[in-house]
Protein backbone atom coordinates (compact mmCIF):
# COMPACT_ATOMS: atom_id res chain seq x y z
CA UNK A 1 0.00 0.00 0.00
CA UNK A 2 1.43 3.23 -0.89
CA UNK A 3 0.80 6.38 1.35
CA UNK A 4 -1.80 9.52 0.38
CA UNK A 5 0.05 12.08 -1.27
CA UNK A 6 -2.50 14.34 -0.17
CA UNK A 7 -1.62 13.69 3.55
CA UNK A 8 0.60 16.12 4.92
CA UNK A 9 3.51 15.57 6.71
CA UNK A 10 2.46 17.79 9.61
CA UNK A 11 2.37 14.70 12.38
CA UNK A 12 -0.47 13.16 10.18
CA UNK A 13 -0.35 9.34 10.65
CA UNK A 14 0.59 7.55 7.45
CA UNK A 15 -1.10 4.31 6.20
CA UNK A 16 1.81 1.32 6.12
CA UNK A 17 1.34 -1.92 5.00
CA UNK A 18 1.99 -4.54 7.21
CA UNK A 19 2.91 -7.96 5.75
CA UNK A 20 0.86 -11.12 6.83
CA UNK A 21 3.33 -13.68 9.16
CA UNK A 22 2.47 -17.43 9.46
CA UNK A 23 3.30 -18.82 12.65
CA UNK A 24 4.73 -22.28 12.85
CA UNK A 25 4.42 -23.51 16.05
CA UNK A 26 7.47 -25.31 17.08
CA UNK A 27 8.62 -26.91 21.21
CA UNK A 28 11.01 -24.48 22.15
CA UNK A 29 11.95 -27.09 24.61
CA UNK A 30 13.00 -29.78 22.06
CA UNK A 31 14.46 -27.63 20.09
CA UNK A 32 16.82 -26.63 22.82
CA UNK A 33 17.22 -29.43 24.86
CA UNK A 34 18.28 -31.27 21.71
CA UNK A 35 20.83 -28.84 20.87
CA UNK A 36 22.43 -28.88 24.30
CA UNK A 37 21.99 -32.67 24.29
CA UNK A 38 23.95 -32.53 20.74
CA UNK A 39 26.71 -30.06 22.62
CA UNK A 40 26.98 -32.33 25.19
CA UNK A 41 27.12 -35.42 22.74
CA UNK A 42 24.65 -37.12 24.60
CA UNK A 43 22.25 -37.39 22.11
CA UNK A 44 22.72 -36.92 18.08
CA UNK A 45 19.06 -36.89 17.04
CA UNK A 46 16.17 -34.32 18.74
CA UNK A 47 13.11 -36.14 19.96
CA UNK A 48 11.32 -34.94 17.14
CA UNK A 49 8.60 -37.30 16.14
CA UNK A 50 8.86 -39.96 18.63
CA UNK A 51 6.19 -41.19 20.55
CA UNK A 52 5.26 -41.01 23.97
CA UNK A 53 6.29 -44.12 24.95
CA UNK A 54 10.00 -43.32 23.04
CA UNK A 55 10.13 -40.47 24.98
CA UNK A 56 9.24 -41.98 28.27
CA UNK A 57 12.22 -44.45 27.76
CA UNK A 58 14.53 -42.09 26.70
CA UNK A 59 13.95 -39.95 29.66
CA UNK A 60 14.15 -43.54 32.20
CA UNK A 61 17.81 -43.26 31.05
CA UNK A 62 18.55 -39.68 32.21
CA UNK A 63 19.56 -39.12 35.94
CA UNK A 64 17.05 -37.98 38.31
CA UNK A 65 16.89 -34.62 39.63
CA UNK A 66 18.40 -36.08 43.46
CA UNK A 67 21.14 -37.49 41.51
CA UNK A 68 22.53 -34.54 39.79
CA UNK A 69 22.07 -32.19 43.10
CA UNK A 70 22.44 -34.70 45.82
CA UNK A 71 26.41 -33.93 46.59
CA UNK A 72 28.61 -36.76 47.01
CA UNK A 73 33.12 -36.77 46.61
CA UNK A 74 32.57 -37.35 43.10
CA UNK A 75 31.77 -35.42 39.88
CA UNK A 76 31.78 -35.92 36.47
CA UNK A 77 32.53 -32.71 34.30
CA UNK A 78 30.57 -33.47 30.90
CA UNK A 79 32.08 -31.31 27.62
CA UNK A 80 35.69 -31.17 28.65
CA UNK A 81 37.15 -32.12 25.03
CA UNK A 82 35.72 -33.54 21.34
CA UNK A 83 37.24 -37.07 20.78
CA UNK A 84 37.19 -36.41 17.61
CA UNK A 85 39.07 -33.05 17.38
CA UNK A 86 41.67 -34.23 19.83
CA UNK A 87 44.94 -35.39 17.03
CA UNK A 88 47.99 -35.47 19.61
CA UNK A 89 48.82 -38.71 21.17
CA UNK A 90 48.58 -39.34 24.45
CA UNK A 91 45.61 -35.88 24.61
CA UNK A 92 44.11 -37.13 27.49
CA UNK A 93 46.92 -37.07 30.10
CA UNK A 94 47.29 -33.54 29.17
CA UNK A 95 43.22 -33.24 29.92
CA UNK A 96 44.19 -35.45 32.53
CA UNK A 97 47.01 -33.17 34.35
CA UNK A 98 44.76 -29.76 33.45
CA UNK A 99 41.93 -31.11 35.39
CA UNK A 100 44.27 -32.81 38.27
CA UNK A 101 45.70 -29.33 38.39
CA UNK A 102 42.46 -27.42 38.60
CA UNK A 103 40.99 -29.78 41.09
CA UNK A 104 43.36 -29.98 43.76
CA UNK A 105 42.75 -26.08 44.20
CA UNK A 106 39.30 -27.85 45.67
CA UNK A 107 41.12 -29.95 47.88
CA UNK A 108 42.68 -33.32 47.34
CA UNK A 109 41.73 -34.78 44.43
CA UNK A 110 42.18 -38.57 44.66
CA UNK A 111 41.51 -40.00 41.20
CA UNK A 112 40.96 -38.08 37.70
CA UNK A 113 39.58 -40.71 34.95
CA UNK A 114 39.57 -38.77 31.51
CA UNK A 115 36.55 -41.11 29.54
CA UNK A 116 38.48 -40.37 26.11
CA UNK A 117 37.47 -43.00 24.07
CA UNK A 118 33.52 -41.66 24.27
CA UNK A 119 31.58 -39.02 23.31
CA UNK A 120 30.52 -36.18 25.52
CA UNK A 121 34.23 -35.29 26.80
CA UNK A 122 33.57 -37.01 30.10
CA UNK A 123 35.83 -36.71 32.87
CA UNK A 124 35.02 -38.31 36.52
CA UNK A 125 36.80 -36.28 39.29
CA UNK A 126 37.18 -38.02 42.83
CA UNK A 127 37.64 -36.08 45.99
CA UNK A 128 38.63 -36.71 49.00
CA UNK A 129 35.45 -35.52 50.64
CA UNK A 130 32.21 -34.23 49.78
CA UNK A 131 32.97 -30.60 50.69
CA UNK A 132 35.88 -30.83 48.34
CA UNK A 133 33.60 -31.94 45.52
CA UNK A 134 30.84 -29.21 46.36
CA UNK A 135 33.53 -26.83 45.90
CA UNK A 136 34.84 -28.10 42.75
CA UNK A 137 31.15 -28.28 41.15
CA UNK A 138 30.09 -24.90 42.29
CA UNK A 139 33.76 -23.75 40.85
CA UNK A 140 33.18 -25.44 37.50
CA UNK A 141 29.42 -25.51 36.70
CA UNK A 142 28.69 -23.35 33.48
CA UNK A 143 32.52 -22.63 32.85
CA UNK A 144 34.22 -22.12 29.51
CA UNK A 145 36.92 -24.31 28.81
CA UNK A 146 38.88 -24.30 25.60
CA UNK A 147 35.46 -22.86 23.38
CA UNK A 148 32.83 -25.40 25.44
CA UNK A 149 30.71 -24.95 28.40
CA UNK A 150 30.69 -27.24 31.37
CA UNK A 151 28.25 -29.01 32.68
CA UNK A 152 28.80 -30.83 36.24
CA UNK A 153 27.27 -33.40 38.03
CA UNK A 154 27.44 -35.44 41.44
CA UNK A 155 27.76 -39.22 40.83
CA UNK A 156 28.31 -42.54 42.89
CA UNK A 157 31.34 -43.91 43.85
CA UNK A 158 29.79 -47.16 41.80
CA UNK A 159 29.35 -45.15 38.55
CA UNK A 160 32.78 -44.45 38.09
CA UNK A 161 34.50 -46.33 35.36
Amino acid sequence: MMPDSSASMTGSALPVAVPAISVVPINVQSVAEAALNAALGTSATPNFGQSPSDVVATQAQQPTVEELIVPTSHILIHNMFDKDKETEDGWWDDIREEVTQECTTFGKCENVVVMHELPGGKVYVSFQNEDMAKQAACALEGRWFDQRQLHVQFVKKDDIP
